[in-house]
């Protein structure tokens, strides 16, 4: 499979997921029966600042970074291995904070954390000019 539609269907399929556990919750397909203590609120609402705040701007310049940079060397199968991981790292922030924003009972907190993932999934759409533009970054690099 080609590099580019495999990474688009690997996202489209992460805010379809994502979509979809909101609309179990909002129609009451799904509901949960625990209800957390003050102290519990605060430590799920913790991890979601910390999963949001550490992997959205390691998300965005992961690729960036010189040892990636290095292991990736215009391989396809690398570079797509190491996009899935930066789309998987916003996708577990951006559910986990929908999770937590309906079992907190609709915590506004979470909330704006799933929206913030959201927009920064958008700044990571998977395209040509992207791949090659990532890929060929380390070259132009060494030649200036």
């Amino acid at each position: 499979m080609k590099t580019i539609p495999f990474l688009r269907t690997v996202y489209i399929t992460v805010l379809i997921t994502a979509a979809l556990l909101a609309w179990c919750f909002e129609s009451g397909m799904l509901t949960i029966d625990w209800a957390p203590d003050d102290s519990q609120s605060y430590i799920l609402d913790m991890i979601g600042l910390a999963l949001t705040i550490c992997w959205i701007p390691l998300s965005l310049k992961m690729l960036h970074f010189q040892r990636i940079r290095t292991i990736i060397q215009c391989n396809e199968p690398k570079y797509r291995t190491w996009s899935i991981i930066r789309i998987v790292l916003l996708a577990t922030a951006l559910i986990y904070n929908i999770f937590i924003y309906y079992l907190l009972g609709c915590n506004t907190g979470s909330f704006y954390l799933a929206l913030m993932v959201f927009v920064a999934m958008l700044f990571i759409w998977p395209t040509h000019s992207r791949m090659e533009y990532e890929c060929d970054m380390p070259q132009k690099k060494r030649n200036n």
